[in-house]
């Protein structure tokens, strides 16, 4: 070759160096030979403009990425030989065929021998060395954008988005995935030990629900709001995947901000308009659109929702509420649409036409039992419409709300139409919590019999059979999800019905559960309980199922938590995991 020969280096320096600069695209180097490489590049521009080449011919595979050809298993040995005899003087070096001579050759064995796992622009650690099998290679999957809270270190709520392009192979150990989720830091403040994020149809605004001892509030925040532009996050407040550890929650005793001047705030009404009851406890002027059904308003002696858990039993003093969570108005910002409320159950979420939110709560003072109260978007607080203290909200049926009650001892579900305020049983038998379908034609519900919860202000399932059935009923011999010891669950469809994931729990409250996801037949609604595609996962209540992935929370090493992702697109699926703080809530 033409040129300069760095002065006092051995020639077949330059045959190691060579060699060593075709390997090191893609990552096959470890810190010793890349050292040394850099000290003979740095000597010799001969070897310098051939390491060049190498590293451009590398992005002649970019194609290649998330591409897994079927190597033939004697590849190796058939192109070596051919190599070995068309090109005379070729030598072998380091267990690996001097590149020397055939640059674009060698690299085209590498990419056929190896696929795209070698050209993901992200380098093999050097694992083989340390007797443990090397990282799995990510592959090109698109499944929209996870969402998930947390809390920051002054204990205002963050909204972390990740974009799901890539994930790893669902068997795989470990992955040489890096997620690098972004960060929306909100003005809302929290010192709850738990909450839920539920996101509305149109992804415009997230309820944020607190639970957890103490006084609760729901939250509405608009995260479309400019101020709160998601913004990339600091080279700190990302971490590889998989690792020992996670950032901090943070400390969730921060400042408080000043309360809202607005949360407060009551429409005029008319005034031959009777009052209701909000979910503060304390009657308040109607601000529910014309169908919503109105409640009678509270009597003094009235317990429950019906009076404000704060109301003195001697003199009937209603103290200012102090809300759990102090918020600072930002422009058609967050707003308190419930306060001083214990938050009962699991189910809370916005009907399909995103124009009401519904959840179940009771007053903290444990005075009385739940109700079901319901936001219409656009009011200033949410509205209970039952008042026998008594009720669940279980779901959605369209624009009515299902709503669950022990009658004469058995758990009954009614179907409350919420323009009239009517409702009409949804089962002739035992039915507790029902989820429904998409379609309308399939749902999970307990089938059995229910027990007081230790408060006596609950109901708990006690003895009976989690199933999944034609809705309302039918002819067909239930399929049986979870039986006997069951404390919780959760289940919810995609949106074309053609998978279910069920969520199921032993534990107390606030403990992981299990997280399973089934094929459903679209013909006959039944469930493939024998393959899973996620089979028993650990995971704590509150998952979201959309948009070709499934996400949940999942407990991890030292108390904290991980976001795990099941992606999918047709017979192919893959899975994400974002190391994340205790307490990180999955938006669903």
């Amino acid at each position: 070759m033409n040129g300069p020969r760095a002065v006092g280096l051995p020639g077949r320096d330059h045959e190691r160096a060579r060699e060593l600069a075709a390997a090191r695209p893609d990552g096959f180097l470890v810190p010793a030979e890349i050292a040394w490489l850099d000290g003979h590049l740095a000597a010799c521009e001969d070897c310098r403009s051939i390491a060049a080449q190498y590293a451009s011919q590398r992005s002649l595979f970019d194609v290649a990425r998330g591409v897994y050809p079927e190597t033939p298993r004697d590849l190796w040995a058939r192109t070596a030989a051919v190599i070995e005899a068309g090109l005379p003087g070729n030598r072998r070096r380091f267990g690996r065929p001097s590149l020397a001579y055939a640059p674009l050759a060698g690299a085209l064995v590498v990419a056929i021998a190896v696929g795209a796992g070698l050209l993901n622009g992200v380098p093999p650690e050097d694992s083989t060395s340390k007797g443990e099998e090397p990282d799995a290679t990510p592959f090109a999957l698109t499944a929209g954008q996870v969402q998930v809270v947390s809390r920051g270190e002054d204990g205002a709520l963050q909204l972390r988005l990740q974009a799901v392009d890539e994930v790893c192979p669902v068997a795989a150990d470990a992955c040489r995935l890096n997620p690098t989720p972004r960060r929306t830091t909100t003005e809302l403040q929290t010192t709850a030990s738990a909450w839920d994020a539920i996101i509305s149809p149109d992804e415009e605004q997230v309820v944020v629900v607190e639970r957890g001892d103490g006084p609760q509030g729901v939250y509405v925040l608009n995260v479309t709001d400019p101020q709160l532009a998601p913004v990339p996050t600091d080279a700190t407040s990302t971490s590889p995947v998989p690792a020992s550890g996670a950032p901090a929650s943070g400390n969730p005793g921060g400042p408080p901000s000043q309360p809202p001047a607005t949360a407060s705030t009551e429409p005029s009404t008319p005034p031959d308009e009777s009052p209701t009851t909000t979910a503060s406890g304390a009657p308040t002027e109607s601000a529910a659109s014309s169908d919503a059904p109105s409640t009678e308003p509270a009597s003094p002696t009235d317990t429950a929702s019906t009076a404000p858990p704060s109301v003195s039993p001697s003199t009937g003093a209603t103290p200012e509420p102090t809300p759990s969570v102090e918020v600072t108005p930002l422009p058609d910002g967050a707003m308190e649409i419930a306060s001083n409320v214990a938050i009962v159950g699991n189910t809370a979420a916005y009907s399909p036409d995103g124009a009401r939110f519904a959840f179940t709560a009771r007053p903290i003072d444990g005075s009385a039992g739940p109700d079901v109260f319901v936001w219409t978007v656009g009011d200033p607080r949410a509205l209970a419409v039952t008042t026998d203290h008594a009720s669940l909200f279980a779901g959605w049926l369209g624009a009515d709300a299902l709503v669950s009650r022990v009658t004469g001892g058995n758990p009954r579900t009614v179907i409350l139409a919420l323009k009239t305020g009517d409702e009409t049983p949804a089962h002739d038998g035992a039915m507790w919590r029902p989820a429904v379908g998409p379609d309308a034609t399939t749902g999970v519900w307990w089938e059995g019999t229910v027990a007081r919860t230790a408060n006596g202000l609950g109901w708990t399932p006690a003895e009976g059979r989690l199933v999944l059935e034609p809705w309302p009923a039918g002819d067909d011999e239930p399929q049986v999800l979870a039986t006997t010891g069951l404390t919780d669950w959760q289940a919810e469809w995609d949106a074309k019905g053609r998978l279910l994931a069920v969520w199921t729990s032993t534990a107390a409250p606030g403990k992981p559960g299990v997280l399973s996801l089934y094929a459903v037949d679209p013909k006959t609604g039944r469930a493939d309980l024998a393959n899973p595609k996620l089979d028993r996962a650990p995971a704590y209540a509150g998952f979201s199922i959309r948009k070709g992935r499934l996400t949940w929370s999942a407990p991890a090493d030292g108390g904290d938590r991980t976001v795990q992702v099941l992606a999918w697109k047709g017979d192919t699926f893959g899975r994400l995991e974002i190391l994340a703080g205790d307490g990180t809530t999955v938006v669903r």
